[in-house]
């Protein structure tokens, strides 16, 4: 196993009152962090399942997300080629419904949201989610 392939420690999650939503902050085993709604006792247990499910394939989201920002922006300006999108953030504030937040080396005071919705073939994969839009903001 290496370092980036550690299981999420999701017994550090905490709540940040100034936000409302509970965290799992970024650490060195962990490039990103894990925000899901909830009351201040706890977090959303709907949205805790459905974070531990989309977080155990993550590598499929981020690619998928990825690879739609990629079809969507022009690559020369976006230099060196080799650099790739780095998910910050996964995001569970809805059911069936959350965001991964990129930024790009070439692009420091960006930060760009993709939004994944669920399928509309539930039946066929209960677990499939497309890409709904992306919107940038600025840091």
């Amino acid at each position: 196993m290496t370092i980036h392939e550690m299981p999420v420690k999701w017994d550090a999650i905490q709540f940040l009152p100034d936000e409302s939503v509970w965290m799992i902050p970024r650490s060195t085993y962990q490039g990103y962090e894990i925000v899901i709604a909830g009351q201040p006792n706890q977090p959303d247990p709907q949205l805790l399942e459905f974070a531990k499910r989309v977080i155990d394939d993550r590598e499929r989201w981020t690619s998928l997300s990825r690879g739609f920002l990629w079809d969507f922006m022009d690559r020369s300006k976006f230099p060196p080629a080799d650099e790739d999108w780095y998910a910050d953030a996964f995001r569970f504030e809805s059911p069936d419904i959350f965001t991964i937040e990129f930024s790009h080396v070439a692009d420091p005071y960006g930060l760009w949201i993709v939004e994944l919705h669920q399928s509309r073939l539930r039946e066929e994969d209960p677990d499939s989610y497309a890409v709904q839009e992306f919107r940038r903001r600025n840091h």
